[in-house]
């Protein structure tokens, strides 16, 4: 989303016009599909439950249809900017194009006010849900890999209805342009095939709930497989997310709180080494990450939710 410094009110029209350009000429390299080739695309099997995706300074590489059910997604920062990947399911008979030709310019023609200092926060969210076309309110985040560092690679099972989707990232670059807006925006199919799949053993549940994280137990060293299961919907205009942040013994959380803030931060480059997630998902969902800890001290942050609270410090012996 736009930081204080990337769009005004004169810019929304161009930003949405530069976003189309860039969607139009595909930056990953591949074919982009929409609902008409749905049929004919090539799908995974059961056998191939492992989806990569490759995040770059700015694009994803991926696969333009997947199947429904569970599916393990390896997500790979190639890029030198920090990542995540989040899965926008658009409602029965929306399409992309509407995606980026309605829905954008609605959203940043509200924002442009908020940053241009004409509008206080509390306003805001309010002011989206009132701008967007009326078919936003049928729309799920369904979640999504995490914040990822450079050069990393991380791992987390997901559970995808069928349908059409939007992929995004909106971490801002340092000149404060959404990561979607250069590129990193893009349709999928996930289709009626079902995967076969299964979720994978859990050693522990983290519970999202409002506003707070609620571990079944203490986090411990080792490589190992948390359940993150969302128990509520917030009052807000995402659902609740899971990010995992290293933090070094000088670091600061409240300034964790700070970068994260997906309004006013989310502002390359990250004072914080990221190391997967989960990205908002809405309640009942339930998602899987696989992490390995070493010594040291994290968080688990909720860019989303971290201002009210939705943050949780650790160290692992």
């Amino acid at each position: 989303m736009p930081s204080r410094t990337s769009f005004g009110p004169q810019a929304a029209a161009g930003v949405v016009v530069l976003a189309l350009l860039i969607v139009s000429a595909c930056s990953t390299g591949e074919s982009v599909p929409d609902e008409r080739t749905a049929e004919t695309a090539t799908t995974p099997t059961a056998e191939e439950l492992v989806i990569n995706f490759v995040a770059s300074d700015f694009a994803f590489t991926g696969p333009p249809t997947m199947p429904s059910g569970w599916n393990t997604i390896q997500f790979r920062n190639e890029g030198e900017q920090t990542h995540f990947l989040t899965f926008w399911e658009l409602p029965d008979g929306i399409t992309f194009d509407q995606y980026t030709g309605e829905l954008l310019p609605a959203f940043f023609g509200v924002f442009g006010p908020y940053l241009a200092g004409e509008m206080p926060r509390e306003d805001l969210v309010p002011a989206i849900h009132a701008g967007l076309p009326a078919w936003f309110a049928d729309m799920e985040n369904r979640g999504g890999p995490g914040l990822i560092a450079p050069g990393l690679v991380s791992e987390m099972t997901i559970n995808l209805p069928a349908g059409n989707y939007v992929i995004e990232c909106y971490v801002l670059t340092s000149e404060g342009s959404p990561h979607g807006v250069e590129g990193m925006l893009r349709p999928l199919i996930v289709t009626e095939e079902d995967s076969g799949g299964a979720p994978p053993a859990a050693g522990t549940t983290i519970t999202l709930t409002n506003y707070s994280f609620e571990l079944e137990a203490p986090l411990v060293a080792g490589t190992q497989t948390w359940a993150i299961q969302v128990a509520d919907d917030p009052d807000g205009f995402l659902g609740y997310g899971l990010h995992l942040a290293e933090l070094g013994e000088d670091d600061d959380v409240a300034d964790l709180v700070a970068w994260s803030d997906w309004v006013d931060g989310l502002r390359e480059p990250a004072p914080f080494r990221f190391l997967g997630g989960v990205d908002a998902a809405p309640a009942g969902t339930t998602s899987y990450l696989t992490v390995t800890l070493e010594p040291g001290r994290y968080a688990l942050v909720s860019k989303e939710y971290a201002a009210r609270g939705m943050v949780h410090e650790f160290r692992i012996e």
